[in-house]
């Protein structure tokens, strides 16, 4: 019975951390903070491990985006 549970909750912790990974795409024309859902699409902030973070379409000139917490992204998407 032990050996379900343990098995159980590695493939539950596991799946959270998969889970938390989500790409995003910044949806402003503005400055701001990384972690302001306000400023993503959908509200996906981009983090977690595969994610990627897309600053393609709504930028039009430069912008300042304060990272203010740990992040993590595997790829930083640019584009005009």
């Amino acid at each position: 019975m032990k050996k379900w549970w343990v098995a159980g909750f590695f493939c539950a912790v596991s799946g959270f951390q998969v889970l938390r990974a989500q790409s995003g795409a910044w949806a402003v024309d503005a400055d701001g903070t990384w972690s302001s859902s306000a400023h993503w699409l959908a509200g996906a902030v981009a983090n977690g491990a595969g994610a990627t973070a897309f600053f393609t379409n709504t930028v039009t000139s430069r912008r300042t985006v304060d990272v203010d917490g740990p992040v993590s992204v595997e790829a930083l998407r640019f584009g005009s």
